[in-house]
């Protein structure tokens, strides 16, 4: 018999996946930032 413990935090014994939570999050808020920004641009350049 194989006992798995899943993965927490050190210090407040959070679930490994809620803790790298954050790190998606900021991914895709990156991700759209980037999206906008780009057409923003894209549209300066074609009306310029």
């Amino acid at each position: 018999m194989v006992y798995q413990k899943s993965q927490t935090t050190p210090v407040f014994k959070l679930p490994w996946y809620l803790s790298q939570s954050s790190l998606f999050v900021g991914s895709v808020a990156l991700v759209f930032y980037l999206i906008r920004d780009f057409v923003k641009d894209y549209q300066k350049f074609i009306n310029a």
